[in-house]
């Protein structure tokens, strides 16, 4: 019997969603083991946040501190075939529930182990999984396939994702995509998981070989990729700031915080908007260019 370890964090309920839908043809087989470990940091995060709280998890999320976890339930020494890490973008990095994760004790359970990313973010993504698959490597994880399912909006996701965050609501007005996964792409994920269960056999083959290969979602919009590297230096800037001095505790995280989120404010409402309508005039411009929305090149 082949066993499939799938841990995740959850916080409005997406990834918890997606997950089930991937992982039911597994649950079905009498071939197939399936062990759910929801990660529980100590300090629990709320949904939804005040906007401060929202703020608040940057510290640790940029400045890669890792955040304090309850047991997870997993036993010293448990070794399984198929590892499915269900996670979400937080400032453009994996969640600080994941990467505790990874970095702790529960990394050592993925060590030779294949290795299946499933993610949920809006528009810039590409940045925190390669985040990721590194952090997958370092703890002796072999990646060999990422789902990524996006928001529903494109660009009004800067709108609907916070508000969803700020009020737990997932719609508002019919000017106002609802703040949902794409259909499309879930049902892409759904044949994942079947795609999973098919190819069994393959779970303990050496190598990265993908499983998934022309099958997992995990498309981006080229007009965000240069905003996504500006945030990502912007974010890099603050990294030692958070470390050194945004420690929870430390009377200066407060000021710090509020200078950090008033600087991410200022560039998302002026470096997004900006970039994109010089890249919708380029692409006007030269309309021969390649489409605007292409498969990630690791799921190639």
């Amino acid at each position: 019997m082949k066993r499939a370890l799938v841990v995740y964090y959850s916080n409005g309920g997406a990834v918890a969603d997606t997950l089930k839908k991937v992982i039911a043809p597994l649950e079905t087989s009498p071939d197939v083991q399936v062990t759910w470990i929801r990660l529980s940091p100590v300090r629990a995060y709320p949904f939804p946040w005040s906007l401060y709280g929202l703020f608040d998890t940057s510290p640790e999320t940029v400045g890669d501190v890792p955040v304090a976890l309850e047991a997870s339930g997993l036993r010293a020494g448990e070794q399984f075939d198929l590892v499915i890490i269900g996670w979400q973008v937080w400032w453009l990095r994996p969640s600080a529930p994941i990467t505790a994760f990874l970095s702790g004790p529960g990394g050592v359970v993925i060590k030779d182990a294949r290795v299946v990313l499933v993610g949920c973010a809006r528009q810039m993504w590409l940045l925190a999984a390669a985040r990721l698959r590194a952090a997958v490597a370092a703890a002796g994880g072999r990646c060999s396939d990422s789902i990524m399912v996006r928001y529903e909006g494109a660009g009004r996701t800067l709108v609907t994702t916070p508000l969803m965050l700020l009020t737990g609501r997932r719609a508002w007005s019919r000017f106002l995509p609802p703040a949902v996964l794409r259909s499309g792409e879930v049902e892409a994920a759904v044949r994942c998981g079947q795609r999973l269960l098919a190819s069994t056999n393959k779970w303990t083959a050496g190598g990265c070989e993908p499983l998934l290969a022309g099958l997992a979602p995990a498309s981006f919009d080229r007009a965000y990729l240069a905003p996504e590297r500006v945030a990502s230096f912007y974010m890099s800037l603050w990294r030692p700031v958070f470390t050194r001095f945004a420690r929870r505790g430390q009377w200066s995280r407060p000021i710090i915080v509020v200078a950090w989120a008033t600087g991410f404010a200022i560039g998302v409402l002026t470096v997004v908007p900006g970039w994109r309508l010089l890249y919708a005039c380029f692409a006007w411009l030269h309309a021969d260019r390649p489409p605007r929305v292409q498969s990630a090149p690791d799921n190639a």
